[in-house]
């Protein structure tokens, strides 16, 4: 009797501590996907790969990133919203998708608050404003008088509808009283060859795309809507030292997986990321490329999501800016 209650017992322990030996975050196989919605060489599919290659290593877990460009992001993020909420498929996005598309498109098929779980904020990216150095004007000041002599006749470019490069640059518009005409590409750094030839006037962008053309000379820089001037271009001068000091936008990018993502998965990606981001390696690749590791946990990143949705949201609405 004695031996059969000590095999029982030695039964049950092992029962109870055999789903734990076994339970893993990815059982099956196959790598993890992070969805990009701009093409390969854009700022945030930059980013995106200098986060997961060491996210892989830290995860103990292979990773993809997938490309799914346009609509200013809005194909990929919807596309993440009908994945299946397993663990294996994440969305990397940014302020345009998840801010400013809600207002933007009132035929959005998702809705970013009600069909993505956030994980983690990753990085800001300071951005710039540039020129072809084929345009007649070395400088902000001389930019704004020629695009105001000249209403309509000249363009900007953007990654697509909704996207940052578009809502910074409607916002300079409005606060330096000029008329631009919208030309939207599939992520900005698709609109740098027409940029670079002048067939485009104006692009307002992050430093991890227009940065290497800078310094060769192919790209004018005119000035940074930041406070502050970006350490690895100290020469551009702020929106403040330009004459539009309440011109101040900055980009930021997370991580979101589909709704109904475990939130055991999403909690580990999450710590995963604040340890990745921490990394001095890490921090010193994205500062090279103009962002910067800026870490929100799911929580906080939610809030930070739901604050940005109303800051935009309201620009968008009092500057009248529409997708056409």
């Amino acid at each position: 009797m004695k031996r059969l209650i000590t095999g029982v017992l030695a039964a049950c322990a092992f029962a109870t501590l055999a789903p734990q030996a076994v339970a893993k975050p990815w059982p099956e196989e196959h790598p993890i996907t992070i969805v990009v919605g701009f093409p390969a060489g854009s700022g945030l599919d930059v980013v995106t790969r200098q986060i997961s290659d060491q996210l892989a290593r830290k995860l103990g877990q292979s990773i993809v990133v997938e490309n799914r460009a346009g609509a200013g992001g809005n194909i990929s993020a919807e596309w993440v919203t009908r994945a299946r909420p397993d663990g294996y498929t994440f969305l990397m996005t940014n302020l345009g998708v998840l801010a400013a598309s809600p207002a933007l498109y009132q035929n959005l098929s998702f809705d970013p608050a009600k069909d993505l779980d956030p994980v983690a904020r990753v990085a800001t990216s300071q951005l710039v404003a540039v020129t072809s150095p084929e345009l007649q004007a070395k400088d902000t000041k001389a930019f704004l008088a020629l695009a105001k002599a000249n209403p309509g006749n000249y363009t900007y470019a953007s990654g697509g509808n909704g996207a940052i490069q578009q809502l910074g640059t409607e916002m300079l518009k409005q606060q330096a009283g000029i008329d631009l005409r919208h030309v939207p590409y599939k992520g900005g750094a698709a609109a740098i060859p027409d940029l670079i030839s002048n067939r485009v006037s104006l692009l307002i962008d992050g430093f991890s795309v227009t940065g290497p053309l800078i310094k060769t000379g192919k790209l004018r820089p005119l000035f940074t809507p930041s406070e502050q001037r970006n350490a690895q271009y100290p020469d551009v001068p702020t929106s403040a030292e330009v004459g539009l000091p309440d011109m101040l936008i900055y980009g930021w990018q997370g991580v979101l997986a589909p709704k109904g993502t475990s939130p055991e998965v999403i909690e580990k990606v999450s710590k995963a990321l604040e340890e990745v981001l921490a990394s001095p390696e890490l921090k010193q690749r994205l500062e090279a490329q103009g962002a910067e590791a800026a870490y929100m946990n799911s929580a906080d990143f939610a809030a930070f999501v739901a604050q940005e949705r109303k800051r935009w949201g309201d620009l968008i609405q009092q500057a009248g800016i529409t997708t056409n």
